[in-house]
C-alpha cells in the first residue's frame, strides 16, 4: 500500500513534493513520538532482552501440519535481572520451547489464548529467576512476533 502511495506521488508531483511530504511526516511524527514517551524523571525505565533464534513447534492438526513460530522479549527492571537471565538462558529456553508445546494449537488462534500463553510464560521465566531473587522482578514477557501458519 504504502509503495503503491509513493509510485503514484511520483507519477503525479515533482520530486521536490514528495520530499517536502516525506519531511514534513517525519517531523510531525516525531512529535507525536516524543510528547506520547514522557514520562517521570522517577520511573525507573525497563530493560529488555530478546531471546534469539525465534521459537518454533510444528503441530499436527486434522491431519494437516502446522507451524507457530514465537520471538519473545523479557522486560525487567534493572540490567541485573536481565544478566541473571543470560545466565540461565539455557533452562528458560528449555521451559519455554515445553510449555509452547504442549499448547493446543487451535486455542492459541484467539486472543485470549495467545494472552494465556504469554501468562504461563511469565510464570515459567520467573520460576528460573526466583533461584536468584527473592522478589519478583521481571515484568512481563512480550511475543515480538507470533506467527502461525
Amino acid at each position: 500500500m504504502l509503495r503503491r502511495f509513493w509510485a503514484v506521488k511520483r507519477d503525479y508531483l515533482g520530486q521536490k513534493e514528495i520530499l517536502l511530504t516525506f519531511v514534513l511526516s517525519c517531523c510531525a511524527g516525531f512529535l507525536v513520538s516524543s510528547n506520547g514517551l514522557e514520562h517521570n524523571d522517577n520511573s525507573a525505565e525497563l530493560v529488555r532482552y530478546e531471546i534469539t533464534p525465534a521459537f518454533t513447534h510444528h503441530y499436527v492438526v486434522k491431519n494437516q501440519l502446522r507451524e507457530l513460530q514465537i520471538h519473545v522479549e523479557l522486560l525487567a527492571e534493572d540490567k541485573k535481572t536481565i544478566r541473571v537471565a543470560e545466565n540461565n538462558i539455557a533452562e528458560i529456553r528449555d521451559k519455554l520451547y515445553t510449555l509452547f508445546g504442549s499448547q493446543d494449537f487451535l486455542s492459541l488462534m484467539n486472543v485470549e489464548g495467545r494472552n494465556a500463553l504469554r501468562a504461563a510464560a511469565l510464570l515459567e521465566v520467573q520460576s528460573v529467576l526466583q533461584k536468584e531473587f527473592e522478589s519478583q522482578r521481571l515484568n512481563t514477557v512480550l511475543f515480538l512476533s507470533f506467527v502461525a501458519r
